[in-house]
């Protein structure tokens, strides 16, 4: 289940006789009606990005000109609550390369303009991992910041201003983080390693200051990285005294945060929005 952000709609997946349904209750009138997004596409989950437009992470059979036998895409589609138009997230951006996994995350949302951010792999020889705008009316993306083959990871302001991007470079042994703090990329912090140690966890709430999880010490450490200036504060993780929980697992070295002082306790996480 999933709740506008204006909490007016509430929005939950079923399925009936094979069939793939949106249900959709309206708190205002007390009314719930019923939206079909199709055959073809296999919902996993439902997440509203605006109060008129709900995205699917989902996968579907599709054909592309480039591959003889179909592909089972794994991506996100947009699904129009009034219309009941629905589109795969991405389509026909330029220069996409389309047989990659991860095309459904989604790390920002701007309602102003209906768009989310996703990050993708593009098709030069070269590939970059680049961030794209993607309009949840048409679903086609516009590069919004390029990467390199060495990044791993973006982060986006609230308005879907770029703020930082994680690199990892496994020829050098390196990990950096860079920031967009006066609109171009600079490097402030970089690790020797041959794994990276360090993984994202949060973001403050002023969105000036990047919350890190470091173990390169044999101990978990809270990093705190201002994005203007690369100054860094540490912390040993608390005691089980601290009755704050901003956990996530991480996918790089699988440490888990589960108690952060407590005058960290603005910092919001920087997981997927969706996806």
């Amino acid at each position: 289940m999933s709740i506008s952000p204006n909490g007016r709609y509430y929005a939950w997946l079923q399925q009936e006789n094979d069939e793939n349904l949106i249900v959709v209750y309206d708190t205002q009138k007390d009314a719930t009606t019923v939206k079909r997004t199709g055959d073809k596409i296999k919902n996993r989950s439902i997440n509203f990005a605006t109060n008129e437009y709900v995205v699917l992470p989902a996968s579907s059979t599709q054909r592309f000109y480039s591959r003889l036998n179909p592909l089972e895409y794994s991506g996100a589609f947009s699904f129009n609550l009034a219309t009941g138009e629905v589109k795969r997230l991405l389509l026909g951006t330029q220069d996409l390369y389309l047989s990659q996994t991860g095309l459904g995350r989604i790390i920002g949302v701007n309602e102003d303009d209906a768009s989310v951010f996703m990050p993708a792999w593009d098709n030069k020889s070269t590939p970059r991992y680049n961030l794209y705008k993607v309009s949840l009316e048409t679903g086609r993306g516009v590069l919004t910041a390029p990467g390199s083959w060495r990044t791993t990871d973006w982060f986006v302001s609230a308005q879907g201003d770029v703020l930082a991007r994680e690199d990892f470079d496994h020829e050098k042994n390196e990990y950096a983080l860079y920031s967009y703090s006066d609109g171009k990329a600079e490097k402030i912090f970089t690790q020797k390693t041959h794994l990276p140690e360090i993984s994202s966890e949060a973001l403050s709430q002023d969105e000036k200051t990047l919350l890190l999880a470091d173990t390169s010490q044999n101990l978990t450490q809270v990093l705190a990285i201002e994005l203007s200036s690369g100054k860094q504060h540490q912390w040993p993780i608390a005691n089980q005294q601290e009755d704050i929980d901003h956990g996530r697992q991480s996918q790089t070295h699988r440490c888990k945060i589960r108690w952060i002082p407590a005058q960290l306790s603005v910092y919001r996480k920087t997981s997927a929005v969706i996806g």
